[in-house]
């Protein structure tokens, strides 16, 4: 029985494989880029409100499982998805950049920085895919407050995260409403 379905499994991915018209792409979500992340310093070493995790476990330069992701992480994460798939018809960016830390750590400016930072290392990595974002809970400051309808947060994200390289000037103009939506169907 298991090897009848192993073996239909494989003729399945041969069939798959030898199809011309399907598209691959990238989804990410998720990064929580912590910038503070430290291996030196144990009041830095894992951004948690706990100290059991900061005095307890040692950690390395990608991080920790309990720990937001440091720089080292969110990189080398993204070269890997160039090494697997370095062609991708487009990559979906669907939020959550930033870290879970109390919100009087964060700022607006710190959180387009953040992002800014993963628009950045997203560009250079892959400068001909198109890339389309789309905000998190955590993306907005503070946290979990989305703004409804038109509003000033939408252009300083577009502008201070370099979101405005990725999209085109419909996307914007429907992003700076407060909504997110693109047109895809040249991939589908």
């Amino acid at each position: 029985m298991v090897t009848r379905l192993v073996f239909i499994v494989q003729l399945w991915a041969i069939a798959l494989a030898n199809r011309n018209d399907l598209g691959v792409f990238w989804q990410i979500t998720d990064i929580h880029y912590d910038a503070n992340y430290s291996l030196t310093s144990l009041q830095y070493m894992c951004h948690k409100d706990t100290g059991w995790v900061r005095a307890n476990r040692s950690h390395g330069i990608y991080g920790d499982y309990l720990c937001d992701s440091p720089w080292a992480l969110v990189s080398s994460a993204i070269n890997v998805m160039k090494q697997i798939q370095p062609e991708p018809d487009f990559i979906l960016w669907t939020g959550d950049s930033t870290p879970h830390v109390p919100t009087k750590e964060l700022s607006p400016s710190k959180v387009f920085m953040l992002i800014g930072n993963v628009t950045q290392e997203l560009l250079r990595v892959f400068p001909d895919t198109p890339i389309y974002p789309s905000l998190g809970n955590h993306d907005t400051h503070p946290q979990d407050q989305v703004p409804v309808g038109p509003a000033s947060y939408y252009d300083e994200i577009l502008g201070y995260s370099g979101w405005h390289q990725m999209l085109d000037d419909s996307s914007v103009k429907t992003f700076k409403q407060g909504q997110s939506s693109s047109d895809m169907n040249v991939y589908l």
